[in-house]
């Protein structure tokens, strides 16, 4: 590319160099040691999010689906979290778009978890990547033919 267009022509102060550890995805890959971490301030915005809506007696479609965005990272790294995700969407889903609506039971039993776990930050350092390779069971099974 740069016999091309000449030298002046790629910007080195864009690349990344390269190293072992990296941030890509919100996460922290550690490719020498084949583990995934996710940053202490990425837990800290997720706990922050989920207190803040238990303790509110209604809420908006908007702040539960900005608590989802946070949690988002948990339930990528967290086998068991991938259920509750399941469950605290399928909820936020049947909330109407605008207003303020009381948080169903079962979504704030599913935020109670979340918290609980976000209060062991440990857990979600050096996560193995084959723990992402693994592909859950889905909920759904769709077959179609042609009549």
């Amino acid at each position: 590319m740069a016999t091309v267009l000449g030298p002046s022509s790629i910007n080195e102060l864009k690349f990344t160099p390269w190293a072992t550890v990296n941030k890509a995805l919100g996460l922290m890959w550690n490719t020498d040691y084949g583990c995934v971490s996710i940053p202490s301030k990425n837990i800290q915005k997720a706990t922050n999010r989920v207190t803040r809506l238990l303790s509110s007696s209604t809420t908006m479609k908007t702040s539960i689906l900005k608590v989802l965005g946070s949690l988002r990272h948990v339930a990528s790294c967290s086998w068991p979290a991938r259920a509750f995700f399941q469950q605290l969407q399928a909820s936020v889903n049947t909330l109407p778009r605008f207003g303020q609506r009381r948080l169903p039971t079962a979504a704030r039993d599913d935020l109670r978890w979340f918290r609980a776990v976000l209060h062991h930050p440990e857990s979600f350092n050096s996560i193995p990547v084959a723990l992402f390779a693994d592909s859950s069971d889905p909920v759904v099974h769709v077959f179609m033919g042609k009549r």
